[in-house]
């Protein structure tokens, strides 16, 4: 659907950028006529915009391309093409048929709400006062994951790392139990794996790991490796990162948080009403 939206909007900015006339302006940018075909004007602000929402789209896709001067070019031939194009539409009444009339309500209204919305976001507070306190506010959404340095013991079989366990828990030695059992590269290192952060290892032995106090001996966890029984040596906990590292994170989501409460009140105020059966018959 996102595919879909942006063909839309896309499809709109590129008809919006011819004007009537070339005397026709819109407020503030390079008014500057850059062509002139079919009897609409191309403005430099215009198309300097949409070259820079192209570029913005290849630099997301990791492509080169469109800083080219052959993109600009291609650009401007593409808006030409479609004035002509548009200009015979018109001569020929399609713009009159009730069906294409329908579509361009959709895309107006598609490209507006998205006006609308940079609009919305763009009245969101950005001083030093407002952004502290957010963060201030929030701190558990920026702190950092925290890590635990940790060692383990993995075979090959449940029994084997029950029984592994139960001596552990009878306070034998984790490091000799490590050389002598493990069937990974840990053999030898007394099962040290070092400093572990969130996200690294596999989700069941992780959960199980950062579950663990200092020193405790965890339950048996099975991965795709072996079974394991893992020891917590150290625990670094989490911490709020530092309000500059996250300054223009603390930016968006306020800027989100706008928005989202502007549709809330829009969707309170113009409730919709859907035909569940005509959405059911759809194919």
């Amino acid at each position: 659907m996102n595919a879909i939206r942006h063909a839309v909007i896309a499809a709109l900015a590129v008809g919006v950028v011819f004007t009537r006339t070339a005397s026709a302006q819109a407020p503030g940018g390079d008014d500057r006529v850059l062509a002139e075909v079919a009897g609409r004007s191309i403005r430099a602000a215009d198309f300097a915009s949409l070259l820079t929402a192209e570029r913005a789209r290849a630099v997301g896709e990791r492509r080169l391309d469109a800083f080219t001067s052959s993109a600009k070019t291609q650009l401007l031939d593409n808006l030409v093409s479609d004035a002509r194009l548009a200009r015979a539409a018109r001569e020929r009444k399609l713009d009159e048929r009730p069906d294409v009339r329908q579509r361009i309500e959709m895309l107006v209204d598609s490209y507006l709400a998205q006006v609308l919305l940079a609009d919305v976001a763009s009245g969101a507070p950005t001083d030093p006062t407002s952004v502290r306190r957010y963060y201030d506010e929030h701190l558990d959404a920026f702190k950092a994951g925290g890590r635990v340095r940790a060692r383990h013991i993995i075979v090959k079989t449940e029994a084997e790392a029950v029984a592994i366990r139960g001596k552990l828990l009878r306070h034998a030695d984790f490091a000799s139990l490590a050389d002598e059992h493990n069937v990974d590269s840990t053999r030898g290192k007394g099962g040290e794996l070092g400093w572990i952060k969130r996200g690294v290892m596999m989700p069941a032995f992780e959960q199980a790991v950062f579950a663990l106090r200092v020193a405790e001996v965890g339950p048996v966890v099975q991965t795709p490796y072996g079974f394991h029984v893992a020891q917590v040596e150290e625990i670094e906990p989490a911490r709020p990162r530092p309000f500059e590292d996250v300054r223009a994170d603390i930016e968006r989501r306020i800027a989100a948080e706008r928005v989202a409460a502007f549709k809330a009140r829009l969707a309170t105020e113009q409730p919709v009403k859907v035909n569940a059966a005509v959405l059911s018959s759809i194919r």
